[in-house]
């Protein structure tokens, strides 16, 4: 008989969702982390004294309600705060500063009083435009991830076909410029264009970043928000573990798994670094799939097609960030001073991307090294 059901390798948010379901079907369920603090990418640490930072990410960009509901977050102390806005992107003096604000009423006067009816209407061509691809999104949310060849193939016209096949394999500025031109709300591209290339390793003009684009946009319902959880991305795992140890799932901190043991084609268990084993019927990794089937698998426990399509993944990412502690709020000069600020709340989240070109030369800086 094996020591448990399951083991799940990874105590980030994505291994102690998958400890929550186990568990509560009832599974006996052993979760193991490598390292001493629980989130992975949904961390938050006490770097300095008495101040508190987000290691990973810094906010929750994709929340839908259900998931709340689902795992009782809000049962083991989990807490959205309610924002007035997301982002506020700014540029040069003569560039009108784009705010992303939460409630789409606001975001309409915004768009029209501060950017003008043109680039109002045009911007609304283009989420007209993205929003075609919205059902497929919102439907796969909770069920079958999409078969986009499929999605394409089902389109009525060849025309459709196309514009489909373009908004997931295109670049998000080639969309984009078919509704804005490039002297038009340039902080406005700018953050579309930053959005695209978050999580890729591209820029704005690189094809398949448009992919991003309707993932950032249209997985959330149609909104996009940069939710801060109270307290900081690390309270959704910390009510996460809480609520999967309710449900008798034990977390381990400081193990690290050196190998998933496979016997006849079936994960049996793990071993440890320090040489202990445990079994379970099953294992489920949280960490990405080179690690997962080659380094801790063995490549040679499966299909060579399969490693090498593995192995072809880009997994390469720039990623840059810098924790600091501050003795006062920031003083913004006065003409960036009425976007920032909102009944006594600061923007959250503040960008400098004055144009799409900005963001592509910079990605390109960072592609040359």
């Amino acid at each position: 008989m094996a020591d448990y059901d399951a083991i799940v390798i990874g105590a980030g948010h994505n291994g102690l969702v998958a400890a929550n379901v186990l568990a509560k079907g009832g599974a006996k369920v052993l979760v193991l982390e490598r390292a001493h603090f629980l989130g992975g990418m949904a961390a938050t640490r006490e770097l300095f004294d008495g101040y508190k930072h987000s290691v990973g990410a810094w906010a929750v960009l994709i929340w839908r309600q259900e998931m709340t509901e689902r795992l009782e977050l809000t049962k083991w102390g989990f807490e959205l705060m309610d924002q007035w806005t997301s982002t506020c992107t700014f540029g040069d003096a003569a560039d009108t500063p784009f705010v992303m604000y939460n409630d789409l009423e606001r975001m309409g006067r915004h768009l029209f009083e501060d950017h003008g009816a043109d680039v109002a209407a045009s911007l609304g061509g283009l989420f007209a435009h993205i929003g075609r691809f919205a059902p497929y999104f919102v439907d796969s949310a909770f069920g079958p991830p999409l078969d986009i060849i499929e999605v394409i193939a089902s389109q009525p016209t060849p025309e459709a076909r196309h514009d489909f096949a373009q908004m997931w394999y295109g670049s998000t500025m080639d969309t984009v410029r078919r509704f804005l031109a490039p002297d038009q709300g340039r902080c406005i591209q700018g953050s579309l264009a930053a959005m695209s290339i978050d999580a890729f390793d591209g820029g704005p003009w690189t094809p398949g970043s448009n992919a991003l684009t309707l993932y950032h946009y249209l997985i959330g319902g149609g909104n996009v928000e940069y939710i801060m959880p109270r307290g900081g991305i690390g309270s959704l795992s910390t009510a996460l573990c809480r609520r999967a140890e309710s449900l008798g799932a034990e977390v381990q901190m400081k193990q690290h798994v050196k190998e998933i043991l496979v016997e006849g084609g079936r994960a049996t268990g793990v071993q440890l670094r320090d040489g202990t084993t445990i079994s379970a019927d099953v294992v489920v990794s949280s960490l990405d799939p080179f690690t997962t089937f080659v380094n801790l698998a063995g490549a040679q426990n499966f299909p060579p097609d399969y490693i090498r399509k593995i192995k072809e993944i880009n997994f390469n990412l720039g990623y840059i960030q810098a924790h600091l502690t501050i003795d006062q709020a920031p003083q913004w000069i006065e003409r960036l001073q009425p976007y920032m600020q909102d009944n006594g709340q600061w923007c959250p989240t503040v960008a400098y991307a004055p144009s799409a070109e900005y963001i592509s030369d910079a990605w390109e800086q960072y592609r040359k090294g």
